[in-house]
């Protein structure tokens, strides 16, 4: 096992406001005299951040010749400007800062790590629904969620799919930890909610999960991630990254009693407080893909109408005056996970 080195870092996300220009000329990784390749892997203090932890603990970075040290920032946004300044090399953000970065600096989107379609979800108290359905209480109460993410997506989508107008919806913008303790505290009677922020209403009578991603028809997905500057020029060790990283996601799709386990020791590394119900949830709702269902899902375009349905949102919402070119966002990334699958035929045929 390789011991994990942790830093938490808090980024300037204005930077991001303020425009990134390119990447950095140096990637920032550096390959020792034994020829391992260190580098910096930016993620989140979440579940989602787990498979990329369980690759290091796993051993399968080193395995693959790399030794790694994972940042855990507060957010996507707040994680970009430290990524264009070449401080990481690859990870993960989230799907709107990856379409972001992509836009900004050209981070490259390699494939789908997972899919978040039942894992953002849409509760009202049980109290409201006495005696009125879901789209009555949308219409007629402030529903919290976090501005400009999915989180918002998903509910703009579940209020269409119940029949209630956009201009219907009085959204309440609270981070995820707010959105819950306004439910609790009865401040607002719906909101939005993922693992493991969401625990208390999922394991509470109080409250009803009415609609998520999937019963609204939108796909959610989170992308793995690498810097331009890295993919040009070390490719074996991005495609390494690659690798690891979607073997980690298979033995979680394999291994889910020992993912659990796995997912306790994460949690007390990064200062999570959860039940061990509580990451049996966590991981139940999240669908983590292999590297080859990743590369089907990048050839049939799954990959791309997701990542292009976040996209259009945000532009509907004003948050981008134009589309970032997700096809070619997709492209660049389907070359990184064909290397990856001919780093992992020669090294485990």
């Amino acid at each position: 096992m390789n011991a994990t080195r942790t830093r938490f870092f808090m980024c300037g996300a204005v930077a991001v406001s303020l425009g990134l220009t390119g990447c950095a000329a140096d990637s920032g990784a550096t390959t020792t005299e034994a020829g391992i390749t260190e580098i910096s892997l930016t993620s989140q203090p979440n579940e989602t951040g787990f498979a990329q932890w369980l690759a290091d603990e796993l051993g399968y970075y080193e395995d693959n010749g790399l030794d790694v040290d994972i940042e855990y920032a507060s957010s996507g946004p707040a994680a970009l400007a430290a990524g264009s300044a070449g401080d990481w090399q690859a990870g993960w953000t989230g799907g709107p800062p990856a379409l972001t970065g992509w836009d900004k600096f050209e981070l490259i989107s390699v494939g789908t790590q997972l899919r978040e379609d039942t894992n953002l979800i849409l509760f009202i108290s049980a109290d409201a629904l006495e005696g009125s359905s879901p789209a009555e209480v949308l219409a007629a109460e402030p529903v919290a969620t976090v501005a400009n993410s999915t989180s918002s997506q998903m509910l703009f989508a579940c209020a269409e799919s119940l029949g209630v107008s956009d201009e219907n919806l009085e959204v309440v913008p609270l981070d995820p930890p707010g959105v819950i303790q306004a439910m609790q505290a009865g401040r607002v009677v719906a909101g939005t909610g993922f693992s493991s922020p969401n625990w208390p209403l999922v394991s509470s009578d109080e409250y009803v999960q009415v609609c998520n991603g999937a019963e609204a028809g939108t796909a959610i997905v989170d992308p793995w991630i690498v810097t331009k500057s890295f993919w040009e020029q070390q490719p074996e060790a991005a495609a390494a990254f690659v690798d690891a990283s979607y073997r980690a996601a298979s033995y979680i799709n394999q291994n889910p009693d020992k993912a659990v386990e796995h997912l306790l020791d994460f949690y007390e590394e990064v200062g999570v407080e959860g039940s061990r119900e509580q990451a049996a949830y966590a991981l139940s709702v999240r669908e983590w893909l292999s590297l080859e269902e990743a590369v089907q899902a990048a050839d049939n375009g799954a990959t791309e109408d997701a990542m292009q349905g976040t996209a259009d949102f945000f532009v509907d919402q004003g948050v981008y005056l134009t589309s970032p070119d997700v096809p070619g966002m997709v492209t660049q990334g389907r070359e990184v996970l064909e290397a990856a699958t001919e780093y992992r035929q020669r090294n485990r045929p």
